[in-house]
């Protein structure tokens, strides 16, 4: 493995999650890119990273995780996954989440094309997502 291209905790280069639940997926994605840029393999060294790059918060949280998963890198992941409920990918938006965007939206004058263009893709964003898990039709 090549230890020299490990990124410093806080550098511009390291991997980094702010604690915020929608971005987990993207630091634990970040922690195997690196993992697999260095040459590193092994489910350990994944664990070691992903807590060297938390808060101390977090890593303490995590710690717990590390330690029952015995290793394994897929078991770490399910257990801290389960520390952040709001991440349930099939629940993330409801129809409630659009009827809410559309009266926000309808309160709020669109005075240029990238306040309307937040509106679209936000709109788009959620409604796109409902349809693909089948809780909107296409005629709605």
């Amino acid at each position: 493995m090549n230890y020299s291209r490990i990124p410093c905790r806080g550098s511009p280069d390291a991997p980094k999650f702010s604690g915020q639940p929608e971005e987990l997926t993207d630091y634990l994605d970040d922690i195997t890119d690196l993992c697999e840029a260095t040459g590193s393999k092994e489910d350990a060294r994944k664990i070691k990273l992903a807590l060297k790059y938390v808060s101390p918060d977090v890593k303490e949280l995590w710690s717990h995780a590390a330690g029952a998963s015995n290793g394994d890198w897929e078991d770490f992941v399910l257990q801290i996954t389960r520390f952040y409920p709001e991440i349930d990918h099939d629940r993330k938006y409801s129809r409630a989440s659009l009827q809410d965007l559309v009266e926000k939206w309808s309160r709020t004058p669109m005075l240029s094309c990238a306040s309307l263009g937040k509106y679209l893709r936000d709109f788009e964003r959620i409604s796109l997502f409902l349809a693909h898990k089948e809780r909107l039709s296409s005629i709605e």
